[in-house]
């Protein structure tokens, strides 16, 4: 992990579909919502970065995971909870018990897994893939709406 993340292999979480077939092949996660959901959350530079946090709506974007972990490690150190991790920009004051460690939630890959996770239990709550998107995000229907039009517009974007 730590080679490839040296020589660049988890920069960018390649933009192309590739990736995304390659893990929906291993996890059964639809690609195209895994993309979607983390263009939506995280597209910088027109592709998916693994290594942003956001914080009351304020994105920031590291060069790498160091850098990443740090800034989230201050936010802890300084008692804010509440911020978003990873390409899928998982909320850590709510989700924090599905990683071992805040290192592993900047791991792409686990990050991953983990979004599938909500977005399977959102699913199977509502039955519904669009329902299980707005969820992903918010509860608030007004805010998942906002959100599920987001998405479908990154998603757009890429056929």
């Amino acid at each position: 992990e730590a080679e490839a993340e040296q020589i660049g292999l988890w920069s960018g979480c390649e933009g192309r579909m590739g990736y995304w077939e390659r893990r929906e092949k291993f996890t059964g996660f639809p690609k195209e919502i895994a993309f979607g959901l983390a263009m939506n959350e995280s597209k910088h530079k027109g592709k998916p970065w693994p290594w942003t946090i956001n914080v009351r709506g304020q994105g920031w974007f590291f060069k790498d995971r160091m850098s990443a972990y740090k800034a989230a490690q201050y936010l802890l150190d300084n008692g804010i909870t509440s911020f978003d991790v990873g390409t899928h920009q998982v909320n850590w004051k709510w989700h924090q018990k599905r990683f071992t460690s805040l290192w592993d939630a900047f791991q792409p890959e686990v990050n991953y897994r983990v979004a599938h996770q909500i977005y399977r239990e959102e699913f199977k709550a509502t039955g519904d893939a669009g329902k299980a998107i707005m969820r992903y995000h918010s509860r608030d229907p007004t805010k998942g709406a906002h959100y599920l039009a987001g998405f479908m517009q990154q998603l757009n974007s890429k056929k």
